[in-house]
């Protein structure tokens, strides 16, 4: 269950080491990308480097959450956007605010998640950074379908997908694909349905499994709630082969994911 991760660019050392970790984060080794992540942010603020600093600190609170370590990376995320703001840099405060909403939503704390995304896009700006525009966009489309606002939902996936030709994280095609299945389910277009199983049967890093299984398990529930049994069973046989936490919800709380 990543969080996003942040780029440096301009010291041509510290990019190195910096996309070695993410190179680890990406394959699954988050220990090894908390190791690296550390090291950067003992280097930053060794030498008050603040840029450095706020690029380690976003990375190394994504290890931790990818680790389900939500309480460690929090104070990590929240002295980002202290530091980003201190430097009049609104802009460097984006990142860090996503990845607060997105334990928020992993907490399934909806309203704060809500709140934290709507600091996150206007810290951004109008034209985010790096990968911003596909995570908000996701994240505008999973509360959205929550709350059966469909047309809110198409709209923000919308933005998404015009976003993924300049995306760094490949993974994430297969998110908005997944995100747009479960959105089409849930308005009543049994199509959708493909859309989440070919989604899920792309994703290979074995947290970003456990967040597919949390999807495929919660719509499984749904679709059996409303008598389709058919789906609930395709569903829930994709979600088996799916690598899982040890802390994965039961069905109803994977399904609050999905439906308020």
């Amino acid at each position: 269950m990543s969080g996003f991760l942040s780029w440096l660019f301009g010291r041509p050392n510290n990019q190195a080491r910096i996309d070695a970790g993410i190179a680890l984060h990406r394959a699954g080794d988050h220990a090894g990308a908390e190791r690296v992540f550390r090291e950067l942010l003992a280097d930053a603020e060794r030498r008050q480097d603040l840029d450095l600093q706020r690029t380690a600190l976003v990375n190394l609170a994504a290890a931790l959450i990818a680790q389900r370590r939500q309480d460690e990376a929090e104070p990590l995320l929240r002295h980002t956007v202290e530091l980003a703001r201190a430097q009049g840099f609104e802009r460097g405060a984006a990142t860090a605010l996503y990845n607060l909403a997105w334990r928020a939503f992993l907490e399934q704390d909806f309203d704060d998640a809500a709140r934290l995304t709507a600091e996150a896009h206007a810290a951004a700006g109008a034209e985010p950074p790096f990968d911003m525009g596909v995570v908000l966009g996701l994240m505008d489309a999973r509360l959205a379908t929550r709350h059966g606002l469909f047309e809110v939902g198409r709209f923000a996936l919308g933005r998404a997908a015009a976003a993924l030709p300049t995306c760094r994280d490949p993974d994430l095609a297969d998110q908005v694909q997944m995100a747009q299945g479960i959105l089409e389910y849930r308005a009543g277009q049994r199509a959708g349905l493909d859309l989440v199983l070919a989604g899920a049967a792309a994703v290979r890093v074995p947290d970003r499994q456990d967040l597919a299984a949390r999807w495929l398990t919660g719509l499984a529930f749904l679709a059996e709630a409303t008598g389709d049994q058919n789906a609930g069973q395709r569903l829930t046989a994709a979600a088996a082969g799916l690598a899982r936490g040890p802390d994965f919800p039961t069905p109803e709380r994977c399904a609050s994911y999905l439906k308020a």
